[in-house]
């Protein structure tokens, strides 16, 4: 019986740190094979590249928290990101394209919060529909056309990833904020009902 617990402890070890292991074993295989990939340049892109993904990854969680999802939060990075550039390149200024960003992002945000929370629509058809539709106003908004950006003190101050938290903060705080609020006030109202 000892072996057999060995065995299984041994496994269970394999299978716990196998991603570890993959991911490092990845990580040699490609800094030995491909010109550059270690190099500081490659690194502070893959780092700025994750902290997008994480910063999306920790807004997703107040939508979690509340127990709904969101579906939307890709087509408002998107949305938001066409509108920073747009608004950078024509005001040239950082605070308006930061207000912007998160205006957009708050403004999405609260639609979809009070369509789920007062219209009684489903989280996932009310983000699935909205994706679409922002979606379509970042095409329109940018023609349908790759929009970049000109400013060189934006470009220095590598502001890209604030553009990313600051719309998402703004979406998945008003949504969770109006899907909150709209909770509360329909148990109220049940808690009214059922003591008449």
């Amino acid at each position: 019986m000892p072996a057999k617990n060995d065995k299984q402890k041994w496994w269970q070890q394999i299978t716990e740190y196998s991603r570890v292991v993959i991911f490092i074993l990845m990580f040699i295989t490609m800094s030995l094979s491909v010109d550059h990939f270690f190099s500081i340049e490659n690194m502070l892109g893959l780092a700025l590249s994750i902290s997008q993904i994480g910063m999306v990854a920790c807004t997703m969680m107040f939508c979690l928290a509340s127990r709904d999802f969101d579906l939307l939060v890709g087509s408002t990075v998107a949305f938001a990101g066409v509108l920073c550039a747009l608004v950078l390149n024509t005001t040239d200024n950082t605070f308006i394209t930061i207000v912007a960003a998160v205006a957009a992002g708050s403004a999405i945000g609260f639609v979809n919060g009070a369509v789920i929370a007062y219209l009684w629509i489903n989280a996932l058809i009310t983000t699935l529909a909205t994706m679409e539709i922002v979606r379509g106003l970042g095409f329109i908004v940018s023609h349908g056309q790759a929009v970049g950006v000109s400013s060189d003190t934006f470009i220095a101050r590598r502001f890209d990833h604030v553009r990313c938290l600051v719309a998402d903060l703004g979406h998945a705080g008003v949504f969770y904020r109006v899907r909150r609020a709209a909770k509360s006030s329909c148990v109220r109202a049940q808690y009214a009902r059922n003591w008449r």
